[in-house]
């Protein structure tokens, strides 16, 4: 086949797919990219057609750049780093707070003034993203938000993100959190990939300790996150979990998965590394008769868990319906009578070794009626042409390999991961969006 004839190809899929989305619901609902007032529904990113249309383009892409794709994908780490330099500097809401109105924009040394860095290195930055389409440059040095860039807006003041810099992403829904963890800690592990894969030492080490983000931090980012001095990034992470919940649309999919409503009133759910219980929040309000332990490491617990829960079911703690426990999940599991242990994107966190030091303590808990349920990312391997790519299941694998030395799973090596430590499959069940399938599954076993 002709790459003319690939294009023309290519043309028929992405009008297919653009017609799909335009005669939508949620495509009527599309904001134009420069309007900086109105964030797109979660529900877009699902809508019929939006998928695949961004899929196609990207293929385009690469037909029609051919070899120099690899050369503008070598440069392209400069963008996660401008995203966290932008995030820092509080970019987006000095323009949100400095502009006449919305859209007009603000000279990148009015926007500077909000932290400290140099207005034309932030110029630079700014120029980078703009040309991603993240943000606009109105006209020379002054710069507006976008559609794209408010997604780099806390909500809060300048004034607010300056007095307390340890708790910029307070209160938030962690979005922000969410994609300066993955830009910073990401790209710095990401940077020693190459090192780590032919080193000696660690070319064939699933060992925590021997994950590229070693090589920037001295050590597994779990202890970088406890050390003294760091609360800033451990407070980062623990909101940047709580926004993969409403990222990845996990209300929903956790309403039309495994079915939670199901069990029996007072039934014991055990969110087993659950950080501050994003999971938790969302079932108790799907199921309020069900009652939670939320465990984590006792940093998390003691330091983050109870301010989100009093900001967002105070009386959950009160009544007793919700318990906050710090647990190593290396160690004895302690709740003896779980109806349920739930692990929402614990597993793909480690190795195989590491994961069945987790799920054997859970299994020597369990009784014959308690079930493991395994919330994780459909993963599977690519399909050969004519298909269309999603790139971003295999992003997030090599961020699990470059950050924790883990990975992601199909289907089948979940399953037989979870047979090696003592459990039985029961069932996979495939959450919907509308229509369609998501991106989760929810991975049922009971004790073999």
């Amino acid at each position: 086949m002709s790459g003319i004839v690939q294009l023309l190809q290519l043309r028929k899929q992405l009008n297919a797919a653009i017609d799909t989305l335009v005669a939508s619901p949620e495509g009527e609902s599309l904001p134009a990219l420069d309007d900086s007032l109105s964030n797109a529904p979660p529900a877009l990113m699902t809508a019929p057609g939006a998928a695949t249309a961004s899929a196609v383009a990207q293929k385009i892409m690469a037909l029609l750049a051919g070899p120099h794709r690899g050369f503008a994908l070598s440069l392209s780490g400069h963008v996660p780093a401008c995203l966290v330099a932008a995030i820092n500097a509080h970019a987006a809401e000095a323009i949100r707070e400095g502009e006449v109105e919305p859209g007009a924009g603000l000279p990148v040394s009015e926007i500077a003034k909000a932290s400290t860095i140099d207005s034309g290195k932030l110029a630079r930055v700014l120029r980078l993203l703009a040309a991603n389409y993240i943000f606009v440059e109105k006209k020379p040095g002054v710069f507006a938000n976008n559609r794209c860039s408010i997604g780099l807006d806390t909500g809060k003041t300048v004034n607010e993100l300056q007095r307390r810099p340890v708790d910029v992403y307070k209160g938030t829904n962690g979005h922000v959190a969410l994609m300066a963890h993955c830009a910073e800690d990401g790209l710095k592990a990401t940077a020693f990939l190459t090192d780590a894969l032919f080193d000696k030492e660690t070319a064939h080490s699933y060992k925590p300790e021997h994950a590229p983000v070693s090589h920037a931090y001295d050590r597994p980012i779990f202890d970088f996150f406890a050390a003294p001095g760091n609360e800033a990034y451990l407070k980062r992470f623990g909101m940047a979990m709580y926004a993969i919940n409403s990222i990845m649309q996990g209300e929903a999919t956790l309403a039309t998965g495994y079915p939670f409503q199901d069990l029996a009133p007072g039934a014991k759910i055990v969110d087993v590394g659950g950080g501050v219980g994003s999971v938790s929040l969302t079932l108790r309000r799907l199921a309020p008769h069900l009652s939670f332990v939320v465990q984590d490491r006792s940093e998390v617990i003691e330091q983050q868990a109870p301010q989100v829960w009093q900001e967002r079911a105070p009386d959950a703690l009160e009544n007793g319906s919700v318990v906050l426990q710090a647990h190593d999940f290396f160690s004895p599991q302690p709740v003896k009578d779980a109806a349920l242990f739930l692990l929402r994107l614990v597993i793909h966190d480690w190795a195989d070794e590491e994961a069945l030091a987790i799920l054997r303590p859970l299994a020597e808990a369990a009784t014959s009626e308690t079930r493991l349920l395994l919330v994780e990312q459909a993963y599977e391997p690519l399909q050969p042409d004519p298909l269309v790519h999603n790139s971003m299941p295999y992003l997030v694998d090599l961020e699990m390999m470059a950050v924790l030395n883990a990975q992601e799973r199909t289907r089948e090596q979940y399953v037989e991961l979870a047979k090696r430590a003592g459990w039985t499959h029961v069932k996979t069940w495939v959450p919907m969006l509308g229509d369609a399938p998501s991106g989760w599954r929810h991975y049922e076993f009971k004790k073999a």
